[in-house]
């Protein structure tokens, strides 16, 4: 079963990450982070209907295999790594013009050149309808900031492991 939601809310200002029910709160820069969101979901009998999520919608107007349904969530990630990663853009700023424009050229990251991951504990609740349903677990932090050019890749796979706070790739 699934619980999924598109939505396109109105963001009326940029001064923090709150947008339809969604709220990310930084407790500790790079070391703690919150995520909360409260609103109503749809909840999937089907995990398949995924491939057409237009179809979910239509069968949600219809209830059939997908129903409406109230949820709380709240999450805690706090680091178990460091941050790894960096800005090439940041690093470019930094070099004299000549140099920045010999570095650009020379440069092969064209995908994601303002990129960092880190290994997280995580750890909170999910409430749906009522039922309250513990989480515990590990979790790869993952950000991106500024264009991200997917035609600059020819493919594209990602792969993560975490086996407790210690072990991750």
């Amino acid at each position: 079963e699934v619980l999924f939601l598109f939505n396109r809310p109105r963001i009326n200002s940029n001064n923090g990450w709150n947008a339809g029910g969604l709220s990310v709160r930084v407790k500790k820069p790079l070391r703690k982070i919150e995520v909360v969101f409260s609103g109503k979901v749809l909840h999937l009998k089907k995990p398949i209907q995924m491939l057409r999520p237009k179809q979910v919608y239509n069968a949600a107007k219809k209830g059939i295999d997908v129903t409406k349904q109230r949820i709380s969530l709240r999450l805690v990630y706090e680091a178990c790594g460091p941050v790894w990663g960096g800005s090439a853009d940041n690093y470019w700023e930094t070099l004299p013009k000549q140099e920045r424009v010999r570095a650009k050229a020379k440069s092969t990251n064209n995908f994601a050149r303002n990129h960092y991951e880190q290994h997280m504990h995580v750890y909170g609740e999910l409430n749906v309808e009522g039922e309250t349903f513990e989480i515990d677990g590990n979790a790869v932090r993952d950000h991106s900031w500024g264009p991200r050019y997917w035609q600059a890749t020819k493919s594209y796979r990602f792969l993560v492991g975490n086996f407790g706070d210690d072990i991750g790739f």
